[in-house]
């Protein structure tokens, strides 16, 4: 099961590997986080990545009044599954030409035809619904159209509340949501979990702090510290490598060695400048998943994670016995650091831009 930000991160490096363009399919049931999950896989793979809802496909309120459905927008005949199967056909081989797919405005609790584009040089497509698992035709063929599948899992005493709360967001009433919840949500979800077993990756969604992801064009300001006094030892910097190089939208995502070799290259200039935290004594990068193919660089000690990165840098850190600054936005990160000092991406770029 994929518990922590730093799993997610390498499982979207595996998937993704060389390859020119993957599918990953998100399912879980109703209010699971698939789109809260998918869209900050989004950001951390950055404009090489986009979102392609399966909610782009919702039967259009006129015709489900006609089938006599409305009554149960949500459930599974009431997307056009064949049409959801084509797409996913195009996304597979045509790679040449831009393909246009539909989203679902909930303002308007109607599909949007053409509202997201999905040039040739994404190589990261991610898809989100409640059926990809299905194995009723034509969702049966969904599966094997997808390079991977992760179900996304959330205790129904958060799920089950956050999606009522949801419908009362979007215009039903507090007894209407809780009605429709119970009677329309709760049969898809009962539905949906059936398929739990033949995802590739279950991932516990309350386990991950989402919220604060950055992306990679994604700059986090993030205060300086004080400086050292004079009578104390320089710094020594230690760098979450895969970060720093996300913190920047320049094509990282299509070669992370390379951008991590060009990163380590210029950290290797930093050695004995002055900073307004004190003067660099030695600078430690923290490098990660298909990183870790970098060669060494000298005048920065590469470490290589054996698991996740955090973890590292937090060893890293706290066995330095000269005072250490480290660099990142992540936010869980800096928790688990306590009183070690951290400064973010931007600090370290300025360094880095202006040579002082």
């Amino acid at each position: 099961m994929i518990s922590t930000w730093e799993q997610v991160c390498t499982a979207v490096d595996s998937v993704l590997g060389e390859r020119r363009r993957v599918l990953l399919g998100i399912v879980g049931e109703p209010g699971a986080g698939k789109s809260t999950l998918a869209e900050a896989v989004v950001r951390y793979v950055g404009d090489a990545a986009v979102l392609v809802p399966m909610d782009g496909f919702h039967l259009a309120d006129a015709e489900l009044e006609r089938l006599g459905r409305h009554e149960r927008k949500g459930a599974i005949d009431t997307f056009d599954g064949y049409g959801y199967v084509a797409l996913l056909r195009r996304l597979r081989t045509e790679t040449a030409n831009t393909v246009y797919v539909p989203a679902f405005e909930r303002e308007l609790e109607q599909a949007v035809a053409g509202a997201v584009a999905v040039p040739p040089d994404v190589r990261l497509v991610v898809t989100e619904g409640n059926y990809l698992l299905d194995d009723e035709p034509p969702w049966d063929q969904v599966a094997g159209l997808l390079d991977e599948t992760w179900y996304v899992h959330l205790d129904d005493g958060v799920r089950r509340p956050r999606l009522v709360a949801r419908h009362e967001q979007f215009g039903k009433g507090p007894q209407v949501a809780r009605v429709w919840e119970q009677a329309v949500d709760q049969p898809n979800a009962v539905r949906v979990a059936l398929a739990r077993d033949l995802a590739d990756q279950v991932v516990d969604l309350a386990a991950l702090d989402l919220g604060d992801r950055p992306g990679p064009d994604t700059v986090v300001a993030v205060p300086d510290v004080a400086p050292l006094p004079d009578d104390q030892p320089g710094v020594v910097l230690v760098v979450d490598a895969a970060n720093v190089v996300g913190s920047r939208a320049d094509g990282w995502w299509r070669d992370r060695v390379g951008a991590t070799t060009r990163l380590l290259a210029k950290l290797a200039t930093l050695p004995g400048r002055a900073t307004s935290s004190g003067q660099v004594s030695r600078v430690v990068a923290v490098v990660e998943g298909q990183a870790t193919a970098v060669a060494d660089t000298p005048g920065v000690e590469v470490v290589r994670a054996p698991r996740d990165a955090d973890t590292t840098i937090v060893e890293v850190a706290t066995a330095l016995d000269e005072p250490a600054l480290v660099v990142t936005a992540d936010r869980g990160l800096r928790d688990r650091l306590g009183d070690i000092a951290a400064v973010g991406p931007r600090w370290l770029w300025d360094l880095l831009d202006t040579g002082s």
